[in-house]
């Protein structure tokens, strides 16, 4: 009787070392998956915006809470909603991050140096797994842009 009494102690020793194992190893996978996930999240919103930005025929300008970029065959806004950048197009919304902490466009300066409505930078951070990763987007406008802005405000 002592035999399989100590056999049954020893058993629920080793069983209950292995469910500690195995919810730990679980635990430090969902954590892993989770990072990934916001990860990934992060990597598409920095290409889709840089994609945006880097098509010339597309005009960025800034609207309240976020960015408006019009072309001929797009219309998308991007709006920061707390936590939250919100695209948006035609009917369709999408939630880009649920953890954005900065989203601060750059606006171009005319020659007085007073902003304009065109955006050439925008500033995008977000907090994943207390650390900020941020990219700079930038906007290149090129001489011809200059000459003509210069042009307008002459006259």
């Amino acid at each position: 009787m002592v035999d399989i009494l100590t056999g049954m102690i020893i058993t629920s020793i080793i069983i209950s070392m292995v469910f500690y194992l195995f919810t730990s190893v679980n635990k430090q996978v969902y954590t892993y998956g989770q990072v990934r996930n916001d990860l990934n999240a992060f990597l598409l919103m920095k290409s889709d915006l840089k994609r945006q930005f880097e098509k010339n025929e597309n005009e960025i300008v800034g609207i309240p809470g976020g960015i408006s970029i019009i072309g001929s065959s797009i219309d998308l806004n991007y709006i920061k909603e707390g936590n939250f950048l919100i695209r948006t197009e035609k009917n369709s919304r999408d939630t880009l991050t649920t953890t954005l902490t900065q989203f601060e466009p750059v606006f171009v300066k005319n020659q007085f140096g007073n902003p304009t409505e065109k955006i050439s930078a925008l500033n995008v951070s977000i907090q994943m797994d207390e650390q900020n990763l941020s990219c700079y987007l930038v906007r290149e406008y090129g001489p011809i842009e200059t000459i003509n802005n210069s042009l307008l405000h002459e006259f």
